[in-house]
C-alpha cells in the first residue's frame, strides 16, 4: 500500500497504526513531502516498509521501492536514512525531551485546543492535561501561544499549507 503522510483530516502514521491492527497487515510505503522531525522519528520507530520523498526522482524511486517491497525488503534511500539518523542523534530531539505521554497531547495542543478540550478528547482530567502542557512548555522554554507553531514546525500538526518538498540542507538532499 502506498500512503501520503500528510492527510487532510488525519495523520498518516495514525492510519498506519490502524492498518497494523488488521488481520492481514499491509506493508506500507510512504510517498510524501514530509521530512519533519516527527515524521523521521515515527518512520524509524514505526511500521513503515519504506519512504520515498516527493521529488523529481520519485517516479524512479517508487518503482525501485515497490520492487523491494514485493520481495519482502524495505526501501529507505541513503538520504532518508541519513535524515532519520540526524534526527535521532540531535541532542535537542523532541523525543529526548518530551515524554511519550506529553507527545500524545501535542497534536491537539498544536491545534490550539484548550486543556479541557484535550482532556475530553483523550479521556483525561483537565488538571492532568494542564500539568503536562505546563511541563512541555517548561522543557521547551515556550509560552502557551508559541506551542502551536512549535508543534507545526516539528510535524505534530500539519502545516496550514501543503508541505513543500524539503530544501537543500533540510533533509540532506536536493528538492
Amino acid at each position: 500500500m502506498v500512503l501520503e503522510l500528510w492527510l487532510q483530516n488525519d495523520d498518516g502514521f495514525d492510519v498506519i497504526e490502524q492498518l497494523a491492527a488488521l488481520p492481514e497487515k499491509p506493508r506500507v510505503l510512504a510517498l510524501t513531502r514530509r521530512c519533519d522531525p516527527v515524521a523521521m522519528h515515527r518512520a524509524r520507530e514505526g511500521r513503515l516498509a519504506g519512504l520515498v520523498w516527493k521529488t523529481p526522482a520519485a517516479p524512479e524511486q517508487l518503482g525501485a521501492a515497490l520492487a523491494a517491497l514485493r520481495t519482502g525488503g524495505t526501501y529507505f534511500r541513503p538520504e532518508v536514512r541519513a535524515e532519520m539518523a540526524r534526527v535521532r542523534a540531535a541532542s535537542d530531539a523532541f523525543f529526548k525531551i518530551i515524554s511519550p505521554k506529553e507527545q500524545e497531547l501535542l497534536p491537539l495542543l498544536g491545534r490550539g485546543r484548550t486543556d479541557e478540550e484535550v482532556a475530553r478528547r483523550l479521556g483525561r482530567e483537565p488538571c492532568t492535561v494542564k500539568r503536562h502542557r505546563l511541563t512541555i512548555q517548561e522543557k521547551l522554554g515556550l509560552r502557551r501561544e508559541e506551542l502551536p507553531l512549535w508543534a507545526m514546525l516539528m510535524g505534530f500538526v500539519p502545516l496550514m499549507l501543503p508541505a513543500p518538498p524539503c530544501l537543500v540542507g533540510e533533509c540532506g538532499r536536493q528538492a
